[in-house]
């Protein structure tokens, strides 16, 4: 018999995580909700130890006997054991462990890291962009109501603009990562300092990205010192489950082709970049030419946004003859643009098969959960519905900038989701939790999309108000 029937592993994502961070985080995110949830009391807090539950017979969760080192073995994963009371129920001991790989990250030099991005920008840039478009004409066919529909083509209406405008920006972000690349091409001190700190915080949140997709030294380091954690909890409980944030999915993913315990009963993937990364190594391998004659487009958009404003110069200049010149220059680099936008989205064969996993639906369950604008989810791992796989959209703050750090913040949907899924109904009456947790999803999602509304009409409201204001201080200048 283990020591623990129950244990659930957690496995960080990107960026520069310090040892047991990460399990005290989870930890202290799904103890809190149990707590409040088993208790009714949502200012109370989680306990230290079953002592400190108040009722008799206790009611609630704490944890206790955590160890975030071992002298005794340094590789020993950072540890606590939450304790669930539920009423008119046996107290449950779960393991909670984390697996930390941070460790074994060996940083790339910045120089081929930049290239890298460079030589992937417009994928990359085409894969974020075109992600919102494809999520929309998804749900173009499950919206009910007249309104409903009017509203969701308008907004792929804007989708498709920024889809279309997205390789236009491809060259300015060059620029940046050339800046950063090279400080010393910059005119300003402020500025250099700048970039040489930009530089630091690429190489600790993008570096990691560069080695799963790049470096098979460095990724068989990593990946197999997530394995080893991950078979160090398997020996100490019954059963176990995996809980993989971000980049973190991706190197679970990893292990789990290579070995599967067998007492592995759940898989959760928050925010998992997997679908990017496994498109890009097969892209690597298969045909990596496609990345530099999409660059053909790149340069095209360069041509098409100098093009057209030197035909507005023209044209303000009365020189029409060279405008419609310069026209003609304009709609050919948009031609070729275009087929830059369509090789930056050829993908290689091969990739359902790649990110499927072997005991996947049989063995053990995969729940992956996406939030609604995630940039770097982007969205399912599978657009067609699979017996193998149950994937959920979430909705954290429709933040691209927010969202993908934000799962554990959600605590009307991705928390008790969480909750559910590894330790089973919170209370005696499965049937009253889930009508709860639904009702509370429901205001959560009108909320986001509310605040989505909100956002849009305030950007609608200040592209007017700009040209009136700017129209009013070319006024008082004269």
């Amino acid at each position: 018999t283990a020591e623990f029937g129950r244990g659930i592993v957690f496995v960080h994502g990107i960026g520069q995580q310090k040892r047991g961070e990460t399990v005290t985080t989870f930890a202290e995110t799904i103890g809190l909700w149990l707590q409040q949830w088993l208790t009714g009391e949502p200012d109370t807090d989680l306990r230290v130890t079953r002592a400190e539950l108040d009722s008799d017979p206790p009611i609630g969760a704490a944890i206790s006997e955590t160890a975030l080192t071992d002298q005794r073995d340094s590789q020993a994963p950072a540890t606590t054991v939450l304790t669930i009371c539920r009423p008119r129920a046996s107290e449950e001991r779960v393991l909670l462990a984390e697996c930390w790989w941070a460790h074994a990250f060996l940083p790339p030099r910045l120089r081929e890291l930049v290239a890298w991005i460079i030589f992937i920008a417009p994928r990359l840039v085409m894969s974020h962009a075109s992600a919102p478009l494809r999520r929309s004409w998804r749900r173009l066919h499950m919206v009910r109501g007249r309104l409903n529909t009017t509203f969701l083509v308008l907004r792929m209406i804007l989708q498709a603009i920024l889809f279309l405008s997205s390789f236009i920006f491809i060259p300015l972000l060059v620029a940046v990562f050339a800046a950063i690349l090279f400080p010393a091409i910059l005119p300003s001190a402020t500025l250099r300092d700048a970039a040489r700190r930009a530089a630091t915080i690429l190489i600790g949140y993008l570096g990691d990205t560069f080695v799963v997709t790049m470096s098979p030294v460095r990724r068989d380091v990593i990946t197999e010192a997530v394995l080893a954690g991950l078979e160090r909890i398997a020996k100490r409980c019954d059963e176990f489950a995996i809980v993989a944030h971000s980049q973190g999915a991706v190197l679970t993913h990893d292990a789990l082709r290579r070995r599967t315990p067998t007492n592995l009963k759940q898989v959760i993937t928050l925010g998992a970049g997997i679908e990017k990364l496994l498109r890009l190594r097969l892209l690597f391998r298969r045909d990596r030419g496609m990345f530099r004659r999409q660059w053909v487009g790149v340069l095209a958009a360069a041509v098409l946004i100098a093009a057209i404003l030197a035909a507005l110069s023209a044209f303000a200049a009365g020189h029409r003859v060279e405008g419609f010149s310069l026209v003609g220059i304009a709609s050919t680099s948009a031609i070729s643009m275009g087929l830059g936008m369509l090789l930056a989205f050829r993908n290689a064969s091969g990739y359902e098969s790649l990110v499927r996993l072997d005991g996947a639906g049989t063995q053990f369950t995969w729940l992956n959960l996406y939030a609604s604008s995630d940039p770097v989810a982007n969205g399912p791992l599978i657009d067609t519905p699979r017996d193998w796989i149950t994937e959920c959209e979430v909705f954290n703050y429709a933040s691209i900038v927010r969202d993908h750090t934000a799962y554990l913040k959600n605590r009307d949907d991705v928390v008790p989701r969480l909750v559910s899924t590894l330790l089973g109904s919170p209370t005696e009456a499965p049937a009253t939790d889930s009508r709860a947790i639904e009702r509370a999803r429901t205001r959560r999602r009108i909320r986001v999309r509310m605040l989505t509304f909100g956002r849009s009409l305030l950007a609608s409201a200040g592209i007017p108000s700009t040209i009136v204001i700017w129209s009013s201080l070319d006024a008082f200048e004269r």
